[in-house]
């Protein structure tokens, strides 16, 4: 699983896009569809499992903060691809951090 990190603050909602490349990143890997789900530092679920709008290698989604207190969290991106019979599934970790304004 590989990571990215994102900091935003509290209250916010933020339109969050994950590129996807095949791993020898030459081309493009065109996924069937793409989840998101929003995880505290113990893997529980804090805001609910979402199917994220995909556009070739891109998967978007937006993130609402209202209901998130200040500190840390994942993104869990739950890639999945369909060819012919075989269902091929990938995740993807985006590390979230969530700061209060002053």
């Amino acid at each position: 699983m590989s990571n990215t990190t994102l900091t935003t603050y509290k209250g916010s909602n933020k339109a969050l896009q994950l590129t996807i490349l095949k791993v020898s990143d030459s081309g493009v890997y065109e996924p069937t569809t793409v989840f998101a789900a929003v995880v505290d530092r113990m893997s529980k679920i804090v805001i609910a499992e979402v199917e994220c709008l995909v556009d070739s290698n891109k998967a978007s989604f937006i993130l609402n903060t209202a209901t998130l207190s200040k500190g840390d969290y994942a993104i869990r991106w739950r890639i999945v691809k369909v060819v012919g019979i075989n269902t091929y599934i990938s995740y993807h970790r985006t590390v979230l951090k969530i700061l209060e304004f002053y």
